[in-house]
């Protein structure tokens, strides 16, 4: 069994509007070619789905589901990590503003109870200037690579859903590691996280509620 795997170190632009696709500058290009998967990678459902491989050091981490990767020859990568999504920080800035149907929107978007508790989980296992090692799988419409990220043997998608600082995505298809959902249920019975609170609000009812609509919850970390 072959599969194709692109490794990245650095690049100057990381954009497609396609999700199979990589359009890289050709100097920052490594390409290792076609290589011949042994049984373990056959084997793991996961792995099976990363289409290219991002290696660097941490350089930020914006809240607790997207850290800034520099690769080693310099470049940047905004990786916004998969199966998972993190209760929302603060922003100066609301994203929403500028919707069509969110006519009523607050200038500023307010954060989201569990926010900036999560951002301090994920910098927590992913310091600055640590190696790290993203398996990504596609591009999302923002232009970010959608990955699996790893800091030494540390899986940190996993680590945020089993600390319960993050929730699985709703649309299923875009879990991509069987272990996300185990993390998950792991942390809503023992009531980690964001699952210590009866009926926490997913990310996604927030953004819509609160960003959208300006019927906000109090924000807290």
């Amino acid at each position: 069994m072959e599969q194709r795997v692109w490794v990245l170190r650095g690049a100057r632009r990381y954009a497609t509007e396609n999700p199979a696709v990589v359009v890289m500058h050709w100097r920052s290009l490594l390409l290792l070619g076609f290589l011949l998967a042994p049984p373990a990678w056959c084997a793991d459902a996961r792995a099976n789905k990363v289409n290219f491989i991002i290696e660097g050091t941490i350089l930020a981490v914006e809240d607790g589901d997207t850290l800034t990767l520099a690769g080693a020859s310099g470049g940047r990568f905004h990786i916004r990590l998969s199966d998972l999504d993190a209760p929302e920080v603060a922003h100066q800035r609301n994203p929403y503003r500028d919707r069509r149907q969110c006519r009523g929107a607050p200038a500023r978007a307010p954060g989201q109870m569990g926010g900036d508790s999560a951002r301090a989980a994920l910098a927590a296992r992913a310091p600055r200037k640590a190696a790290a090692r993203a398996e990504c799988y596609a591009i999302d419409r923002y232009g970010r690579p959608l990955c699996h990220v790893f800091v030494s043997a540390t899986n940190l998608n996993v680590e945020q859903l089993r600390d319960g600082w993050a929730m699985l995505l709703s649309k299923r298809s875009w879990v991509r590691d069987p272990a996300s959902i185990a993390a998950e249920q792991s942390a809503r019975q023992a009531r980690r996280g964001i699952w210590a609170r009866a009926n926490p609000q997913s990310p996604d009812s927030w953004r819509s509620n609160c960003w959208c609509r300006a019927k906000c919850q109090a924000p807290g970390g």
